[in-house]
């Protein structure tokens, strides 16, 4: 069999080709070109018809590469969403998950949490029912909407040639006022914020086919991106690190459970994601990159192209180092909150020191918020993964996660775990196996 993920991201587009057996055969990724230039400070949108076109280029360039396909699946960016008429079609462009029209200020507070005290839920800025209410109150939301939905759910309907999207639980909790108990949307909080319960689609919490494409081809459900890249990357008695623009810990709950200590998502077969998630990560370090290349330019120095391998190497090398709390893009619970660099003296007032700081500081967030969850487990964790590139590509991160964690830190050896994820949900749907178990077929690498 041969089995298609792909993976919506914010900034590209993935998709994987595997085998009932767990090989690799072939990757496609393209750029996302869907980018809308907006200069208002909190809007990022993009366009959905661009998105479609390189999904269905990614498919097709498998269709042709291998003949045929036996399934394809989807994942992509959470929490954004898009309107659509009663025909399918959009409305709006995508606000993604850095959308932050919903952190503005209303009376009584941001619009994000005016939602939150209505729906009796935290609802963070950037989820598609905050988006929805800020819309809403502003007077903006789309004349004719009939449904709202995630980009890879919408881009799931259009290769079924259908017109009513659907959401996995994984991708329908992402939008926010979700009952995750009951794996559905809380229709009586969002009549009571004035939205049209209407407006959100169905959801299912399995792997399941909704359609097929115009070549037969069955269509899994599309699911969240966290789902997926932990279905990706993590065996169930695991935690896992991700790093990229953002970054994540999480950990599989054997089941539903009252918590403020983490966000708990749901997964797949009765299981439910223990995650914390930090907005910064790798944008932390992209930033400290950024302040050394401005430093070059103040100097009338041209700085060269790739500073990463001299700061990885100098932070390898550093001593003592004060310490960064790398709150830049603010909190989930408190978008106000700044970034902090403390315990600054001088021995450690160097740039060494201080890119080792930034690094650990990074680390440190993700096992902190680990720290606060780990009770909530059946045991402990056996083993630790680390994904994304920042983990990949900076050894000395991964060494720092694997001290913090006291587990030896493994890599999966392919590299677009949200597209694998997304292939292993299509392809247990298309065998009738449990989710779990297709996870037999991930290798790993020592990093």
């Amino acid at each position: 069999m041969k089995i298609l993920g792909i993976d919506i991201g914010t900034s590209s587009i993935c998709g994987a080709v595997l085998t009932e057996n767990g090989e690799v055969l072939s990757t496609e990724t393209l750029k996302n070109e869907g980018t809308i230039p907006v200069n208002d400070g909190f809007s990022h949108i993009q366009d959905s018809e661009k998105i479609l076109a390189a999904c269905r280029g990614v498919y097709d360039a498998a269709l042709k590469r291998h003949g045929r396909l036996d399934a394809v699946g989807f994942t992509g960016q959470m929490h954004g969403v898009l309107f659509l008429d009663g025909r399918g079609d959009p409305l709006s462009p995508l606000y993604t998950w850095q959308h932050k029209i919903a952190a503005l200020a209303a009376e009584g507070g941001t619009y994000a949490e005016k939602l939150s005290a209505i729906a009796g839920r935290k609802v963070f800025a950037g989820y598609g029912a905050a988006t929805a209410y800020a819309l809403l109150q502003r007077n903006q939301l789309p004349a004719g909407a009939k449904r709202l939905c995630t980009i890879h759910a919408y881009a799931a309907m259009r290769f079924c040639r259908q017109s009513e999207p659907v959401l996995h639980a994984s991708d329908a909790a992402s939008l926010g006022v979700f009952d995750l108990a009951e794996s559905r949307f809380d229709h009586a909080a969002l009549t009571r914020a004035g939205l049209d319960a209407s407006l959100f689609p169905a959801v299912y919490k399995d792997a399941r086919f909704i359609g097929e494409t115009a070549e037969g081809v069955p269509v899994c459900a599309a699911i969240g991106d966290n789902q997926a890249s932990v279905l990706g990357s993590l065996p169930p008695d695991g935690v896992l690190v991700n790093v990229g623009t953002g970054s994540q810990v999480s950990a599989v709950a054997d089941g539903y459970t009252e918590t403020d200590k983490a966000e708990l998502r749901p997964y797949f077969e009765g299981k439910y994601l223990l995650t914390g998630c930090a907005l910064a990560g790798g944008y932390a370090y992209s930033l400290l990159e950024n302040f050394f290349r401005e430093t070059f330019c103040m100097f009338g120095v041209t700085p060269p192209q790739n500073l990463y391998p001299a700061m990885n190497a100098a932070a390898n090398a550093a001593g003592p180092a004060p310490v960064t709390l790398p709150y830049f893009c603010g909190t989930r619970d408190d978008a106000a909150r700044t970034a902090e660099i403390a315990g600054l003296n001088d021995k450690n007032f160097t740039p060494q020191a201080l890119t080792r700081s930034f690094l650990d500081g990074v680390a440190e967030e993700l096992f902190s918020m680990y720290e606060n969850f780990s009770p909530l487990l059946q045991s402990p964790p056996k083993t630790l993964v680390g994904s994304g590139n920042g983990v990949r590509k900076n050894p000395l991160l991964a060494r720092l996660f694997s001290e913090k964690f006291r587990l030896e830190i493994k890599t999966p050896l392919f590299c677009e775990e949200a597209a694998m994820g997304a292939a292993l949900a299509a392809l247990a749907a298309k065998t009738g196996v449990s989710v779990f178990e297709t996870q037999k077929l991930l290798q790993y690498t020592k990093i």
